[in-house]
This record gives structure tokens, sequence and C-alpha cells, in this order.
């Protein structure tokens, strides 16, 4: 339904390749977490509304445009949220000199997939 699945997984790529730095007990990175977490939540909030909104639809209480924009901007305000996080997170462990060679190949793949996936 949205485009932030996709989004989601490089937050938790990202993250999970700062392993190390969490491991160290990095705030930055438990903070990402955090927000990664928030955002889910957020997500499945949303994903919940669209199916409530569509049952009203259906109902006859609210048209299919309303419930379309709003279902939209949403998605796109979420969208913009997890993409700002993903991007903070591929940059936080990027600058981290304990990440290996490997997983800084890793974060750029990322960052060029959130690059096209971005709203």
């Amino acid at each position: 339904m949205l485009p932030t699945r996709r989004l989601f997984t490089v937050i938790l790529a990202a993250v999970a390749l700062g392993g190390g730095v969490a491991a160290c007990g990095d705030s930055g990175t438990e903070e990402l977490e955090r927000e990664a977490a928030r955002l889910q939540k957020q997500s499945e909030q949303l994903q919940r509304e669209a199916l409530k909104a569509a049952d009203e639809v259906a109902a006859g209480t609210r048209s299919f445009e309303e419930v379309a924009a709003e279902t939209q901007r949403k998605a796109q305000e979420l969208a913009r949220d997890v993409s700002k996080t993903a991007d903070k997170a591929i940059e936080e462990i990027q600058d981290d000199p304990r990440v290996t060679s490997e997983a800084q190949q890793q974060l750029e793949e990322a960052q060029k997939q959130l690059e096209q996936l971005a709203p």
C-alpha cells in the first residue's frame, strides 16, 4: 500500500549494519531504532485508518475523493518522515570509523535505494 515498506527496510538495514555501534551502546543508534519502531507503528495506524475509511466509503458516509486525498496526504507525510530517518541512519552509521568497508558498500547501496524511493 505504501512505499514506506522498502524505506523501513533501508532504515533497518542501516541500523543492523551499525550493530557494532549499537553493541557499544551508541545512543544515536538506539534513537534511530526507537524512531524506526515509531514510524512502523505510524504506518500500521495509517493502514488501519485507510481500511476504516474504505468501509466508510462503502457505507456511503464519506466520499472516495475525500478519503483518497486524506490517505494520500498522510502517506506522503509518513514517507517523508521515513526518508529523513533513513538518511539520518545511513549518515550516522557511515560516519562511524568502526563500520567495515563491506558494511560501507551495503550502506551506499541502501542510500541508492533510498534516493530512488524517496518522495
